[in-house]
């Protein structure tokens, strides 16, 4: 397994920390989840998803 150094900014990081406790992971396991559906998604809506999140 790799270790990944991250900075982030605190808002994102306060938000990413409440739905990760919202979805009972931790916050390592939860953006682990969310990165793998990014991987996993088409790119076009990964883009979509960004622009939402933006909004």
């Amino acid at each position: 397994m790799i270790r990944l150094g991250l900075r982030l900014p605190d808002d994102l990081h306060r938000e990413l920390t409440k739905a990760a406790e919202t979805e009972g992971r931790s916050l390592n396991a939860h953006l682990v989840y969310l990165l793998t559906a990014a991987n996993a998604a088409p790119v076009e809506e990964v883009h979509r998803w960004a622009r939402e999140a933006r909004n």
